[in-house]
């Protein structure tokens, strides 16, 4: 699984996420492997990831053909807030494009 924190995030668009290493997840291929790994059909989900909200762990893993863990973890006097509102602001983000997360937490 890779892993990647916040600070990673180069761009969020429609189509996917590009991580400051050129890698560009595409959340149709999540979305795809969403609905393999829980053996549904594609037309039935917008799911592309699970979320956990809960702590200081605040986290999504993204099912792209290789998993990714998006961490949300800042430091300084704020960092519970700013890991809080992060998140929040990635879930609307998916909403907004049309996709989800389903809760782990």
């Amino acid at each position: 699984m890779k892993e990647y924190n916040y600070s990673d995030v180069v761009k969020v668009d429609k189509t996917g996420i590009l991580f400051s290493d050129t890698t560009f997840m595409k959340f149709e291929d999540c979305r795809y492997e969403w609905a393999k790994e829980n053996n549904i059909s594609v037309a039935d989900t917008v799911c592309v990831a699970l979320r956990f909200s809960e702590g200081d762990e605040r986290h999504f893993i993204f099912y792209d053909t290789e998993r990714i863990k998006l961490s949300f973890k800042f430091k300084g006097i704020f960092r519970c807030r700013k890991s809080r509102d992060k998140f929040s602001e990635m879930q609307v983000t998916l909403n907004r494009y049309g996709y989800t997360s389903y809760d782990g937490s």
